[in-house]
């Protein structure tokens, strides 16, 4: 039974998130700059079963693809390429940034701990993965 893996894509950075073997539970996984992703999946896919990548699908408030959407479908075709028998699916990331703030802010970390992008990435998706997690069926 393999894991879920979840991907918060970004320009500058991309939040990469795993479920617990059952695929009932979310963590971290790692931060990591673009250009480095597919070489990671292509290690940890080596060590670990995946089952399913999930892509934070990123629309604006309107629910339309936003203006770096080009770019996440460029990844998702490199990941397709790498992995062809790998499901992708997508789940909306609206608002996730948002909800990785507030959880920030809760949790009793400094500001400047607060301020480092990397925390609000990875948060962002490991709230990816949980929503995406919570929708299927059990």
């Amino acid at each position: 039974m393999g894991r879920v893996l979840a991907v918060d894509f970004g320009l500058r950075r991309v939040g990469l998130a795993v479920s617990d073997p059952l695929k009932l539970i979310a963590g971290p996984l790692a931060v990591l700059p673009p250009q480095e992703v597919l070489r990671f999946l292509t290690d940890y896919m080596k060590r670990e079963p995946v089952d399913v990548l999930v892509v934070g699908e990123p629309l604006n408030w309107r629910g339309q693809p936003n203006a770096w959407h080009g770019r996440l479908r460029v990844f998702v075709q490199q990941v397709q390429q790498l992995f062809p028998h790998l499901r992708i699916e997508r789940q909306d990331e609206r608002y996730t940034s948002a909800q990785a703030q507030r959880i920030l802010r809760s949790s009793g970390l400094s500001q400047k701990q607060r301020q480092q992008k990397e925390r609000t990435d990875q948060i962002s998706a490991v709230l990816i993965l949980q929503q995406y997690l919570e929708k299927q069926p059990k």
